[in-house]
């Protein structure tokens, strides 16, 4: 298995919100209709500097993703149990990402 600190070196740049969704080639319109929401309100949530977790988790799951939480304490990652919500979705972005070699918090998002 490779260190951490290889995986850091190899994992993609931070990607803000709406460049993450512009990359999945999704628009604020598609993306709204798949949150239930109007599309300035997702150009509102792309402006955000801090938002509830339970926000962005539905942001993640419209673009296709999944919210993960990790902490880093002493070179370990530790993931953060986030509570189910009714409108979770599960993929094999889980499976995915347990047949990696690099820990899932360096991974590139939507990989």
């Amino acid at each position: 298995m490779r260190s951490i600190r290889t995986c850091r070196a190899e994992r993609e740049p931070t990607l803000r919100l709406g460049e993450l969704r512009r990359s999945l080639g999704i628009s604020q319109v598609e993306l709204a209709a798949r949150m239930g929401i109007s599309q300035p309100h997702i150009a509102k949530l792309e402006q955000q500097e801090d938002m509830h977790l339970s926000t962005l988790r539905r942001y993640l799951e419209g673009a296709g993703g999944q919210l993960r939480l990790f902490v880093e304490k002493s070179g370990k990652l530790h993931e953060i149990a986030l509570p189910e919500t009714s409108h979770a979705t599960k993929t094999n972005f889980n499976q995915h990402n347990r047949e990696m070699s690099c820990p899932p918090a360096y991974l590139p998002p939507f990989a």
